[in-house]
């Protein structure tokens, strides 16, 4: 497989010819990165923005955003906003419950996917350049910059931003040790019937029912 954009009709996203020169080369399509590439390809930097996984992607997260991090945003979201809330159950070992509401929303959800990809779109409208299905497979200094190697094809940029997550592979790559621990995440998408024991309007939050774990429930639209 190429480092090339994918011409599924889902993604949106303009189609480019391949690059030989980047001011910045994004690794990780995220929603750091996505956005890094949104600013940096908004004040007129040639950005290329990789990810290894094909677009939109799936990620295992609550999709919670708080509202500091709605306001950040440099654009509205509310295409993509399933709910806002501003009450949180709090349970340990799914006891032993206390609630707390607050007079303004607390948490904005949003499935990450979908969300994810709208940054994507946000940062290709800009001007980025973005492959996605991408594995960078060699990184060269060189004097003015970087040789970047990727699954296919090959660009040289001037820097490179790493987005690719906490447990990401480039920076061992590189030398830079990870320290962090493994852990797992779970996550899964629930259909909200008529049935089913749900506050639409509550953050459901619980500690400790395994060592060290916790659970969580956001609710969405219809799930």
């Amino acid at each position: 497989m190429h480092c090339t954009q994918s011409p599924r009709p889902q993604q949106a996203l303009p189609r480019h010819h391949p690059v030989l020169h980047a001011d910045v080369t994004v690794i990780g399509a995220g929603p750091a990165g996505a956005l890094l590439a949104y600013l940096l390809a908004a004040h007129g930097l040639q950005v290329v923005l990789v990810e290894k996984a094909s677009l939109p992607r799936v990620k295992p997260c609550g999709g919670g955003l708080n509202w500091k991090t709605v306001t950040l945003l440099p654009f509205a979201i509310d295409a993509v906003v399933e709910r806002v809330v501003s009450r949180v159950l709090f349970t340990q070992h799914l006891r032993q419950p206390f609630t707390r509401t607050a007079s303004q929303p607390l948490v904005t959800l949003v499935t990450r996917s979908i969300f994810d990809h709208l940054l994507v779109q946000k940062a290709a409208a800009a001007g980025a350049h973005v492959y996605d299905a991408c594995h960078i497979t060699r990184l060269e200094a060189h004097p003015h910059g970087i040789a970047i190697q990727g699954t296919g094809l090959s660009w040289h940029s001037r820097y490179v931003a790493f987005a690719d997550g906490a447990k990401g592979i480039l920076r061992r790559q590189l030398g830079f040790a990870a320290s962090a621990p493994h852990d797992m995440g779970l996550d899964m998408d629930v259909e909200a019937d008529p049935a089913c024991p749900w506050t639409p309007e509550t953050l459901y939050l619980d500690w400790g029912t395994t060592a060290q774990t916790y659970a969580w429930a956001f609710p969405k639209a219809d799930h």
